[in-house]
């Protein structure tokens, strides 16, 4: 598969400023903002229909429930939101999202609605590559964790919720703390990092099937 599906020299599997592991969020979930209303409405920014922008958007926050769910100690449900393939191999998400990606491309002609579901569930594990990151690689088990917030005195208070919300990043500091830093509104490197591929992809998807 191409990676770079804007062509424009980027590489859409780099992230966080090619710092991988001091940015990350370790919860499990981006939550309805980012996989369904950011999903709908960046589909629709790049000329997707409200009709396919909305089975594409369902089908990207449904990941988070059911089967594939990342509240579970379930690998196989696990692997869609964290990478739980060995050191060296391909990251599981990326499995997951190159998996669904060619079967979407597969049903684009027969069944236009199945390809978009398809689509929509391959964006979820490759937005979860931004939130996540290397979050209990190597580990059996995967444990939400809290942030630490620096109030303006310079005193360290331990915040939960911070991990899901997109206007924060994340920065792990020499202890393996994670400190939490706001940055506005749809501001934050990830948010910014997770619509730009987003958008890109959805962008390639349709180049290759001739959407019209």
């Amino acid at each position: 598969m191409n990676e770079d599906p804007a062509l424009d020299g980027d590489n859409w599997y780099v992230y966080a400023n090619n710092d991988p592991v001091n940015w990350i969020d370790p919860t499990g979930l981006w939550g309805k903002k980012v996989h369904y209303d950011d999903t709908k409405k960046w589909a629709k920014e790049v000329g997707i229909s409200t009709l396919y922008a909305e089975i594409l958007a369902r089908a990207n926050y449904s990941v988070d429930s059911g089967n594939t769910s990342p509240k579970t100690t379930n690998q196989w449900a696990l692997s869609w939101h964290f990478n739980r393939n060995p050191k060296g191999s391909k990251d599981s998400r990326i499995v997951h999202f190159e998996r669904k990606y060619k079967e979407a491309k597969k049903s684009w002609k027969s069944d236009k609605k199945k390809a978009m579901t398809a689509l929509g569930q391959g964006l979820h594990p490759l937005q979860d590559l931004f939130a996540h990151q290397d979050w209990a690689v190597g580990k059996d088990f995967v444990l939400p964790h809290k942030a630490w917030y620096i109030d303006k005195l310079g005193k360290a208070w331990g915040v939960w919720g911070l991990f899901d919300n997109p206007d924060y990043d994340l920065q792990k500091n020499k202890h393996g703390e994670y400190i939490a830093k706001y940055k506005g509104k749809n501001n934050s490197l990830r948010y910014k990092n997770v619509m730009k591929t987003t958008k890109a992809w959805l962008k390639y998807f349709k180049k290759e099937v001739g959407y019209k």
